[in-house]
C-alpha cells in the first residue's frame, strides 16, 4: 500500500503576507482606558500553502494514536493552508514554526496506515455462493 497522503515538496511552499489591525477592547492582557471606543491593535498574518499528493479525506479522519496536541490547519482542495498571527510589533521566524507544524502533520499518515492495514488484514473474504 502506497501512503495515504505525502508533501509534495517543502521547498515550493506558497507564502504570503498581510496585515490589519485587531480589536483587543475585550482583551484583558490589554489596558484600555477608553472602551467607548474600538482600540486596535496592527498584526501580520503569515499564510502558507502547502500542496500535497493524496486523499484529503484523511486529514479528518483520527486514528487510536493521536496527540493532545492536535496540529491546526485547513484543508482546501490539496493544499494545506496554515496561518500565522502575531504584533506587529514584534515580528517573529515563522519558517521553524512552519517546519514543526508539517512534523507534527506527517506523523498522522503512518498512524493512519498502521490501523488501515491492521484492519483490512482482519477481513475474511467470503465465496459467493449463488
Amino acid at each position: 500500500m502506497t501512503s495515504l497522503w505525502a508533501f509534495n515538496d517543502r521547498t515550493r511552499l506558497n507564502v504570503f503576507s498581510s496585515s490589519f489591525n485587531f480589536s483587543v477592547r475585550g482583551d484583558s492582557r490589554w489596558f484600555i482606558r477608553d472602551m467607548r471606543r474600538p482600540a486596535l491593535v496592527p498584526r501580520e498574518c503569515v499564510t502558507v500553502h502547502v500542496p500535497f499528493d493524496g486523499r484529503e479525506l484523511f486529514f479528518f479522519c483520527q486514528s487510536k494514536q493521536w496527540s493532545t496536541h492536535l496540529p491546526r490547519a485547513k484543508v482546501a482542495g490539496s493544499e494545506l493552508i496554515l496561518e500565522f498571527q502575531y504584533p506587529s510589533d514584534s515580528p517573529r521566524e515563522t519558517r521553524p514554526e512552519i517546519d514543526r507544524l508539517l512534523m507534527d502533520i506527517e506523523q498522522y499518515p503512518g498512524w493512519q496506515e498502521y490501523q488501515i492495514n491492521a484492519h483490512n488484514a482482519s477481513l475474511i473474504i467470503w465465496p459467493r455462493r449463488w
